[in-house]
């Protein structure tokens, strides 16, 4: 049962006399194995025909899909893994075809590495909105602090892990006004009460998010905020309400041609962002008196560019 690996041991006696799990060439049986293990195998005395093997099929697979492979749990000691094993060993029909090396199966297709491909991006998309959710969930509760302490009823602020995506942007506010769970194990969110506008730059893209409770829509409404700010700054961008006065979006695109960087818009926005709510009475205005500290709100240095 040459192909019923138990062990990294296995699979090294396996491609002692072989360059590839079955067949001349990689195929699906290369990559299904390859997928299963947890990472490179050791590259000592150990098992060096896997550890060959393992870094020509990391070449390939880097080749058309950058980025490590992240597989099931691996083949290690005396665990199998039953996925490999099973994939790996040729099919009645293919012993036929082509006896112990099942037919000489080809590279994988293109259908193949485009499934690759999505999985793979679904997986870091995954983790991009935990991330993104967790950062805006952190500093839902610094704001609400703030809000609780010295009366803070509307705020502008950066995000940095949507970079310049939108859609993210949007989570980092759900998360932000999330009620909080009494029971978590950490507070997060809880600011759902304070009118808020968010930027976010990126490579190719800044994107910015306006909400307003509706206890305060009397005092500003967020498609005019955030239009405003737009104007102002001299971006241009699409600019979407969100069906009433309390949601808004935009978002622009990168022009280096014209001078339209990402961060030179997202600061010349985030300051007229300010200076709408304090033409406005909504924000509290700097006296420069250094010895009251009363009312001040200290955040990070991208919450007050200069």
């Amino acid at each position: 049962m040459p192909y019923a690996y138990k062990s990294v041991k296995d699979l090294d006696t396996h491609l002692a006399t072989r360059s590839y799990v079955s067949g001349y060439q990689a195929s699906t049986d290369d990559l299904t194995v390859f997928m299963a293990l947890a990472g490179a195998p050791p590259a000592a005395a150990a098992t060096p025909h896997a550890a060959r093997w393992y870094a020509h099929i990391s070449a390939l697979v880097a080749s058309t899909f950058p980025g490590t492979p992240e597989g099931v749990t691996g083949v290690s000691g005396a665990a199998a893994a039953p996925a490999a094993a099973a994939a790996a060993a040729p099919s009645k029909k293919d012993k036929k075809k082509g006896g112990e090396d099942g037919g000489k199966k080809g590279p994988p297709s293109a259908e193949e590495i485009a499934a690759m491909k999505a999985a793979k991006q679904a997986e870091i998309e995954k983790k991009l909105i935990k991330d993104v959710t967790k950062e805006g969930g952190k500093k839902g509760v610094e704001i609400e602090g703030a809000a609780d302490m010295g009366g803070l009823e509307f705020f502008c602020t950066t995000m940095e892990k949507p970079d310049g995506e939108l859609k993210f942007l949007k989570m980092s506010m759900e998360a932000m006004n999330e009620v909080p769970d009494p029971d978590g194990e950490e507070r997060r969110g809880g600011s759902g009460h304070v009118g808020k506008m968010l930027f976010s730059a990126g490579t190719e893209a800044m994107s910015m998010v306006a909400y307003v409770p509706k206890d305060k829509q009397n005092r500003i409404n967020a498609t005019e905020w955030l239009k405003s700010v737009c104007g102002d700054a001299g971006v241009k961008g699409e600019l979407q309400a969100g069906g009433d006065a309390g949601l808004a979006t935009a978002i622009a695109k990168a022009n280096p041609d014209a001078g339209m960087f990402t961060i030179k818009m997202k600061d010349a926005a985030m300051a007229h962002g300010f200076s709408y709510l304090r033409e406005r009475g909504c924000f509290p205005e700097d006296t420069g008196d250094d010895d009251d500290d009363d009312g001040e709100y200290v955040y990070g240095d991208d919450d007050f560019p200069s």
